[in-house]
């Protein structure tokens, strides 16, 4: 990963080959000492672990494999915090080799060959907390 800083609160980042999306972004706020942004990207992936979020009976993700290549059309996402760690949050739009898309609620496995991501850091610190009705982990908003 290399990233450079286009202003106090805005960065330019590339993932390169082989990097997992989430583990590096992670990372990325952890040394950057980013509590919360937003982000937006493109690129593509060499293998994807996206899922759907069943609301109406299991509450929990079903995630699927694709172990292929993929244009990232958009990737879009937030930073927040989770016990005081930065947490996130993703969900990718994917194009396949015969421009069929795929999407969704991206895991730990997006790896890429190239992503290109804008991140700007938000001013006020979002912190997550368990929603014991949903069995997710939502934003706390005041």
């Amino acid at each position: 990963m290399k990233y450079s800083t286009s202003a106090t609160d805005s960065y330019l980042i590339r993932l390169d080959s082989g990097d997992d999306i989430i583990p590096s972004l992670e990372k990325f706020a952890e040394s950057e000492h980013i509590q919360s942004a937003s982000f937006q990207g493109l690129g593509s992936l060499q293998h994807a672990r996206i899922g759907h979020f069943d609301f109406q009976n299991t509450h929990q993700y079903e995630f699927h494999e694709y172990p292929e290549d993929l244009e990232v059309l958009s990737a879009i996402g937030n930073i927040t915090l989770l016990d005081n760690k930065p947490i996130v949050h993703v969900h990718l739009s994917l194009s396949r080799r015969d421009c069929s898309q795929i999407g969704g609620h991206a895991d730990k496995g997006c790896i890429v060959n190239l992503l290109e991501i804008q991140l700007k850091k938000m001013k006020t610190v979002f912190h997550r907390k368990k929603d014991a009705k949903l069995g997710l982990n939502t934003i706390e908003i005041q």
